[in-house]
């Protein structure tokens, strides 16, 4: 595995994630709203996406939850996809 991931239950009202760092969620709660502030206007060109079920993160979902999935996030190249094709910034 190439990378790592963490897992956290947020109980809090606020979560802050750093500008390019990766992200994902499985709501708990039907009730769960996500809102996100962002550092500037919406860019397709400069989005990179990687699937939430890439086997080389490996994120541990509970499958005991509905999984709802966005079809942008279901096409979602790999994490190897995307550095092969150059896309991610070097570590």
């Amino acid at each position: 595995k190439e990378c790592d991931w963490s897992s956290d239950v947020c109980s809090s009202d606020l979560m802050l994630i750093h500008p390019h760092m990766g992200h994902a969620f499985q709501a708990l709660t039907d009730d769960t709203v996500v809102s996100y502030l962002v550092t500037a206007e919406f860019d397709p060109q400069s989005e990179k996406g990687i699937s939430p079920f890439c086997p080389e993160i490996g994120i541990e979902w509970d499958g005991a939850l509905p999984q709802l999935v966005s079809d942008k996030d279901v096409a979602a190249p790999t994490l190897r996809q995307q550095a092969d094709a150059g896309h991610l910034p070097p570590h």
